[in-house]
């Protein structure tokens, strides 16, 4: 663990020792043979949420900004909830952006920023209403198949990813249950999981606020590869009848940044916030050279 932290800390040191930077392309700063898995990356949770929203639906928003604004303010990871419509959902709530919107609005970011990625992790929200995965995945194929989004798509290997390998890129997650390129089995609050040898995951989105803060520090001590993405949930729906995730973001992201002041040159992979937009410059900047104090 000694050695996986101090090759993590010499990577983040090719990074330009600069205390600015711009949110919109700050991986610009950081050298082309960095590994994906070394970086610490801003994520959003249940990303669509931030945009126009329907009756009842704000009971499940967990973020203040649309898709193309938290691309610009540096968010590289997009968590994206559809239904069986092909439009953005959160639970039961579904909101006006279609699946076409949202990539548009990636595409049309990495055309005018194309030193920079973004990893798009898609799940079926509303499985059992749906008229099936087979029919789903149909939908979602036909729309990345498109030239636009298909020229765009990281078509290799996900293990030991260079920046070099996916700038300009999406690279795309698919957390469903069929054998399709990049998928990764769909999973149900784990603490701490590899799953199918792409990605090491901690969702446990029941967990109470205490042990949740608890589950997101662990995850740092657990996380030892750097062959495979890291994905860290600091998000949990809160507690009582109506969901409500921004109260249990408030806690949970004030401890978050707790522990970025104590291990900030340490903490790689990517970590995914419910309103987070406070939290996104200390996470970048723990990818340069200046957070690490190295002369």
């Amino acid at each position: 663990m000694a050695l996986l932290m101090l090759m993590t800390a010499l990577c983040h040191a090719t990074a330009q020792d600069t205390t600015t930077f711009r949110h919109d392309c700050w991986l610009a700063d950081v050298c082309d043979t960095a590994r994906i898995a070394d970086l610490f990356i801003p994520g959003t949770h249940d990303s669509c949420t931030g945009g126009k929203r329907k009756a009842l639906a704000f009971a499940w928003q967990t973020q203040e900004y649309d898709i193309k604004t938290q691309l610009e303010a540096g968010v590289r990871f997009l968590d994206v909830r559809l239904n069986g419509n092909m439009h953005t959902a959160h639970g039961r709530a579904e909101f006006d952006e279609t699946f076409g919107d949202v990539m548009n609005d990636v595409c049309d970011f990495l055309d005018s920023h194309p030193t920079e990625f973004v990893i798009c992790l898609i799940k079926q929200e509303d499985r059992d209403l749906s008229a099936g995965d087979t029919d789903f995945l149909i939908k979602i194929s036909d729309i990345i198949n498109t030239w636009q989004i298909h020229d765009k798509t990281y078509h290799g290997s996900l293990h030991d990813m260079r920046l070099h390998d996916v700038r300009g890129k999406i690279i795309f997650l698919n957390r469903s249950f069929s054998d399709v390129k990049n998928k990764v089995e769909t999973w149900h609050g784990h603490d701490y999981e590899v799953i199918n040898d792409i990605i090491c995951v901690q969702d446990n989105y029941k967990a109470g606020i205490k042990r949740k803060m608890t589950l997101v520090e662990q995850f740092y001590d657990k996380y030892d590869r750097r062959d495979i993405i890291g994905i860290n949930f600091n998000t949990i729906p809160g507690t009582g009848l109506i969901p409500n995730p921004r109260k249990a973001a408030k806690t949970l992201n004030r401890h978050l940044s707790e522990l970025i002041d104590r291990k900030g040159r340490t903490m790689r992979g990517i970590i995914v916030l419910d309103f987070g937009e406070n939290l996104y410059d200390k996470i970048i900047e723990c990818n340069f050279r200046d957070r690490l104090g190295i002369e």
